[in-house]
Formats: C-alpha cells, sequence, structure tokens
C-alpha cells in the first residue's frame, strides 16, 4: 500500500526541480517522470538554458556523499556529473528511486 502511494504520488506530480551547482555554475536540476533529467538555467522562473538533457534509460548509477553531492553517471561523453545540491542529497535520490519504480510498475513488471 506504501509502494502504491508512493508511485501514484510520482505519476500524479510528473516532475520536481531544485537549485543545485555544476561546474561551479549555479543551476537547477529537474527531474521528470518521462523526460528524465535535465539541468536548466531560470530567470524569474521560466526555463532559460538547458545545460543537460538525459533520459532515465541514460541513467548507469546514482550515489551521493549523505551530505550535498549527488553523482549520476550516464556514461559516453557527460559520464559522470557531480551536483551539488546545497543540502542533503537523500531526499532527490529518494524522488529518482520513485520515478524509477513507478515507471517500471507502468510497463507492468512489478506484481
Amino acid at each position: 500500500m506504501l509502494v502504491d502511494g508512493c508511485h501514484n504520488a510520482a505519476e500524479l506530480i510528473q516532475e520536481v526541480t531544485t537549485a543545485c551547482s555544476w561546474n561551479g555554475k549555479e543551476c537547477n536540476l529537474g527531474v521528470h517522470i518521462d523526460e528524465g533529467f535535465s539541468l536548466f538555467t531560470e530567470e524569474m522562473g521560466i526555463r532559460k538554458t538547458v545545460l543537460l538533457q538525459q533520459p532515465f534509460e541514460r541513467l548507469r548509477m546514482s550515489s551521493d556523499d549523505g551530505v550535498h553531492m549527488i553523482f549520476l553517471d550516464f556514461g559516453g561523453p557527460e559520464a559522470e556529473i557531480q551536483l551539488d545540491l546545497h543540502s542533503c542529497p537523500k531526499t532527490m535520490v529518494f524522488i529518482i528511486h520513485s520515478f524509477l519504480s513507478a515507471k517500471v510498475k507502468r510497463l507492468g513488471l512489478l506484481a
């Protein structure tokens, strides 16, 4: 029941964004259940420049330091990106895992 509630919330919310720093630049990390990951700059609440866009399917590994850094490995030329979330990364890691789990359920791969 708890897992179903988490999946339903992921489907309802669709996207979560948070402020972060990447390569010394202030930006935002967006995690969308269908479109995947995006790093972008924002001006007056409007997305200005997309710095990086990757689908969930390219994510090979994610980890964090438990303090403020999250590491996302997409393979290829971007390899591993390191993001400073300025706060504990556990919430964002949980959201990523919840979105992935909801996507698996959507495919009918969970009993």
